[in-house]
């Protein structure tokens, strides 16, 4: 189910009564989204053909969550380099307007710059450990290698035409989406993710 990585890296986060909620809400919504049911259109609700064809929609669906949370990652690694960079770049110029106090010291503008400036870099580095966009964008690795690993058992599944795992892949399903970081509203939108 989730390779030796992701066991090392899954949080212990479903112990907590908030998860365990999400949990059966998530259960319940992909249980409803892929029962067995007679009204479904499917000429027989049980047939391998019927859970072939279910099996495929949830394989679109998963490609759909991997591709969201690479996204997000690109997006965190992205937020993550601009935040380091500045906190670089302005804390350069503080150290160089430092050395000019040493030649200057009566230029008030060199002390006033020096100062905003030094702020600045306290603020960003304030937003770095707020933000902690490398590790969600870790996070977001990890549970996107999860959902590849699952799309590519399900369509081995669906090419050898093992039926009876489409429960299993069901049930990894959810409990990757539960255990998986939040994603942007835009991207939930880009990939059709409600």
């Amino acid at each position: 189910m989730y390779s030796e990585t992701e066991l090392h890296n899954k949080s212990d986060m479903t112990k907590t009564p908030h998860n365990k909620e999400r949990a059966k809400v998530l259960m319940k919504e992909v249980e409803n989204k892929y029962s067995f049911s007679e009204s479904s259109g499917d000429m027989e609700a049980g047939s391998n053909q019927s859970v072939k064809k279910r099996m495929r929609v949830l394989q679109k669906e998963v490609k759909s969550f991997e591709q969201a949370h690479r996204r997000c990652r690109e997006i965190n690694q992205r937020f993550d380099i601009i935040i380091n960079v500045l906190m670089l770049i302005t804390s350069t110029v503080v150290t160089c307007l430092e050395s000019l106090m040493t030649v200057a010291d009566d230029d008030e503008t060199i002390k006033v710059l020096k100062i905003s400036l030094a702020g600045s870099c306290a603020s960003l580095a304030g937003l770095n450990q707020i933000f902690n966009n490398s590790q969600k964008a870790e996070k977001h690795h990890t549970t996107s290698r999860a959902y590849f690993e699952l799309y590519t058992k399900i369509g081995l599944s669906i090419e050898l035409n093992e039926v009876d795992k489409f429960t299993k892949y069901i049930e990894n399903f959810t409990e990757i989406r539960v255990d998986s970081i939040g994603l942007f509203s835009g991207v939930r939108r880009a990939y059709g993710i409600s």
